[in-house]
């Protein structure tokens, strides 16, 4: 799956959302990895299709023209990929990335995406 939080500042303080969809079977069963050499898609893909729909779920709860997005990711394809663009002009990064730049010409928005490392990410162990 995928998924990721937003905060919005409001009058009575920050706002916190969070969002977590499955991919469908469909995809998901199309990852390359080593159990799967003939898969269609990259960890990368499905890292930049979070980003992507990650914006997507925040101009659509929260309509604010020109309003600027902030998002972090710890996969270095995904954030390259949308501040540089693709290196080629078909497959699923390029799909993906006209996507984005059609859901940024109607919902006016700008959009910041930055490298975090992965360890960030993750919820620490409580000590027993």
């Amino acid at each position: 799956g995928m998924g990721g939080f937003y905060v919005t500042m409001t009058d009575a303080g920050p706002q916190h959302y969070l969002w977590r969809p499955l991919f469908p079977n469909i995809v998901s069963n199309d990852l390359l990895s080593s159990n799967n050499p003939n898969g269609a898609y990259t960890n990368s893909n499905f890292e930049l299709a979070a980003l992507v729909l990650g914006s997507a779920v925040i101009t659509h709860h929260q309509p604010n023209t020109y309003q600027h997005i902030c998002l972090a990711s710890d996969n270095t394809p995904a954030v390259s990929w949308i501040t540089k663009g693709p290196v080629t002009s078909t497959g699923p990064p390029a799909f993906l990335l006209h996507l984005l730049t059609n859901n940024r010409r109607s919902n006016k928005f700008q959009l910041t995406v930055t490298f975090m490392p992965g360890d960030i990410f993750t919820i620490p162990k409580l000590k027993q």
